[in-house]
């Protein structure tokens, strides 16, 4: 019972979180369309206006959450890539200037992007006029400007990360939770795409790893999934430890070096 306040008071700032999102959707179920509510509780149930967002020609929703998933999926991918190779850079390499940069990312990150808009807009339409591709309106633009704005913080934090990595104790491969987890996925799916190792396979202490994801790809191939093993290293663990010998496995896997 003595903990039982810090229930109520989570219980209420959920509540109070929650409460706009409620509001919303209730007021989606009007058919008045307006977010001037008279009352907390539904009156009526009318799906006048989902009707008219998925069936209005002049408001192509679908397109905008499609946009939407392709950008930020992208973005998150990217942001991850260019960030672990960026603050690993500055975590680990000496270089020329490796200070100064890092201070200079810390000190953009100072200022609110809204300060930018204006600058970023003018760069995009300029692009624009000679790569229209990459330019204002256009989805790799945006992909640019967002990368380009989350760069900064994102290079910092994983900077941290590494950092916190003694030197002599970097990651060579893959723990046994991650192999479980990798394993179960591999051996129940349909289709494979796997480029690249685990680790540093070539030495016998970093190996398990991709070991035991090659055995998983092998074993969801001789069930029938179809199996594509790209890029030169990793066709080359698989024939290190054995696997993809048989022709059973052999015929449904295309190594396509990189």
């Amino acid at each position: 019972m003595h903990d039982s306040w810090r229930h109520i008071i989570a219980i209420s700032i959920c509540l109070f979180a929650l409460f706009p999102l409620y509001l919303v959707v209730i007021s989606s179920f009007a058919s008045s369309g307006s977010l001037q509510l008279t009352s907390f509780i539904p009156r009526e149930i009318s799906f006048k206006n989902y009707q008219l967002l998925f069936n209005n020609p002049t408001i192509p929703y679908l397109s905008w959450v499609q946009n939407s998933l392709i950008i930020a999926g992208a973005v998150a991918v990217l942001s991850v890539i260019i960030g672990s190779a960026s603050a690993f850079a500055f975590s680990r390499l000496k270089f020329k200037g490796r200070k100064q940069g890092i201070q200079l990312l810390l000190l953009v990150q100072m200022f609110p992007a809204i300060l930018a808009i204006s600058a970023v807009y003018v760069i995009m339409e300029r692009v624009y006029s000679f790569a229209p591709s990459i330019g204002l309106g256009t989805r790799a633009g945006l992909l640019l400007v967002y990368l380009g704005g989350a760069m900064g913080v994102n290079i910092w934090l994983l900077k941290g990360f590494v950092d916190s990595i003694p030197a002599d104790k970097e990651g060579c491969d893959i723990g046994p939770k991650t192999i479980e987890l990798f394993s179960n996925i591999v051996k129940a799916a349909k289709t494979v795409v796997w480029n690249g190792p685990m680790g540093v396979f070539e030495i016998e202490n970093f190996a398990k790893g991709t070991r035991a994801i090659a055995e998983a790809v092998a074993q969801a191939t001789s069930k029938g999934a179809v199996t594509i093993i790209g890029g030169g290293d990793s066709v080359t663990a698989v024939n290190q430890f054995g696997l993809g010998i048989t022709l059973e496995v052999e015929q449904l896997v295309m190594a396509l070096g990189g």
